[in-house]
């Protein structure tokens, strides 16, 4: 592969495909295949702690009823993030990641880079600032290597004011009015699900900013993503994407 296709895969969630997402044992086995880059998920306790965590409720992946913002981290920590429904028993039991142990593993791994997505029910119960200056305070050991990214576009423009750090907007729609919003003060990383791209020869939206696309699990679409001249690619299946990718592309 000749650098113009040099491709930098990030592990969505960790390494989900084999372990419980956003886990710490998912995380590191991703870094140990090579993952360029990881991608995490912030929720908040109701203590206001950075936990990893997608979902808004706990159920799906602790089996325990309502929220995570209904506990504080103390509490949290006695439940098991191991995903029940979906890998049985097999991680029983895996703690909840807080955001300073994201960083201390990553400390071990001075090449990868690390995308922090802000989710934004948290800002339900927690002023943007407050839990976005707590976060940053965590991140700093990695603050060169951090790309902070959300939906919530102000949290990204409150970041860069604030920070002077590199930003990305996950998409919740690709259309003009969203083109409009970033033209004349851009983001670093603009960023969309494969399947909402347009198709080719179609190319994405021109601009100062990194394309970075999510849910490629194929061979298929990662070409198209090269076609499209997007490097940044995100993927549940980490240890299998690094293998097609030395195989055939």
């Amino acid at each position: 592969m000749n650098q113009m296709q040099k491709i930098f895969w990030i592990g969505h969630r960790g390494y989900p495909e084999l372990y419980p997402e956003n886990s710490l044992i998912g995380i590191e086995a991703a870094l140990k295949l090579g993952a360029e880059a990881i991608e995490i998920d912030l929720q908040a306790s109701a203590d206001g702690e950075p936990v990893l965590f997608h979902d808004e409720e706990l159920y799906r992946l602790t089996g325990n009823a309502g929220l995570i913002s209904d506990y504080p981290w103390e509490k949290l920590q006695t439940f098991s993030a191991h995903e029940p429904q979906r890998l049985g028993k097999k991680f029983y039991p895996t703690p909840l990641a807080h955001l300073q142990q994201v960083v201390d593993l990553m400390l071990r791994y001075p090449c990868a880079q690390l995308f922090v997505e802000f989710k934004s029910e948290v800002f339900k119960e927690i002023p943007r600032l407050v839990f976005l200056n707590k976060a940053w305070e965590i991140l700093q050991p990695l603050r060169e290597r951090v790309v902070l990214i959300s939906f919530d576009l102000y949290l990204l423009r409150l970041a860069q004011e604030r920070f002077v750090c590199r930003v990305g907007w996950v998409l919740t729609r690709y259309d003009h009015q969203s083109q409009a919003r970033i033209r004349n003060n851009p983001v670093d990383f603009v960023i969309c699900n494969i399947r909402k791209l347009p198709p080719l020869p179609e190319l994405p939206w021109p601009g100062p900013w990194s394309w970075f696309v999510y849910d490629v699990v194929d061979a298929e679409n990662t070409r198209a993503c090269l076609d499209r001249g997007i490097h940044w690619i995100e993927t549940w299946d980490i240890g299998a994407m690094l293998a097609v990718e030395q195989k055939t592309l």
